[in-house]
């Protein structure tokens, strides 16, 4: 009786596991997910911003 209890503890043991880690890798996936998007969105706003930059001194005359 004691194997069959020691093999029952060990199945529940094991998807346990798996489970918890599939839990938190789904959380640091969903977090890269999320800063890489923001990351691109800074890149274009920062881009956008230095592109209007850089024309309104061409606009004027300037050299760059």
């Amino acid at each position: 009786m004691t194997a069959q209890t020691n093999l029952t503890s060990k199945s529940r043991i094991l998807p346990a596991i798996i489970q918890f880690c599939g839990r938190w890798l789904r959380v640091f996936l969903g977090l890269a997910l999320i800063l890489s998007l923001a990351a691109i969105f800074l890149e274009s706003n920062y881009r956008a911003k230095l592109g209007e930059s850089t024309a309104l001194n061409l606009n004027q005359g300037e050299v760059l």
